[in-house]
């Protein structure tokens, strides 16, 4: 379980910076959390159950960062007073970014998953890691 949480967090690592850099494309923008890394070390699922449910979080935002590329930019676009073709090349030019949407939000939701079983099973891992990234006295606070 442990090797699966480095695993599915690397995996998120390196696809969330793919994600960044196509969203850094002109034209093309979307929300995008901001410290996910730090958001997932701090906010560490207490069991399984809690695990699952950001899990499903973090699905449900990679899904709507992706229909957000590809239907919701370009329609406002339209709405603003552009032309179609202007709003359809801009849905176009979201389509690599918003491949990696999904993806990288599956990831994602495999790190909370395991990190979620993990700390179930080891509650002592989980104050360790706490401590680790963010001091012995901030990690007490939150747990």
């Amino acid at each position: 379980v442990g090797l699966g949480v480095h695993l599915a967090a690397g995996a998120h690592d390196i696809l969330l910076q793919a994600e960044y850099i196509l969203t850094s494309i002109p034209h093309v923008s979307w929300p995008v959390q901001e410290n996910t890394v730090t958001n997932v070390r701090r906010n560490q699922p207490k069991g399984a159950q809690q695990g699952i449910e950001q899990a499903y979080e973090s699905l449900s935002d990679g899904l709507g960062r992706s229909a957000s590329a590809l239907v919701q930019t370009p329609l406002k676009k339209y709405q603003r007073g552009a032309s179609a073709g202007s709003a359809l090349a801009t849905a176009v030019r979201g389509v690599p970014a918003a491949a990696i949407a999904p993806a990288s939000a599956c990831a994602s939701a495999a790190h909370y998953t395991f990190l979620g079983i993990r700390n179930s099973l080891d509650p002592e891992r989980k104050k360790e890691s706490m401590e680790k990234y963010l001091g012995p006295t901030q990690s007490r606070g939150g747990d």
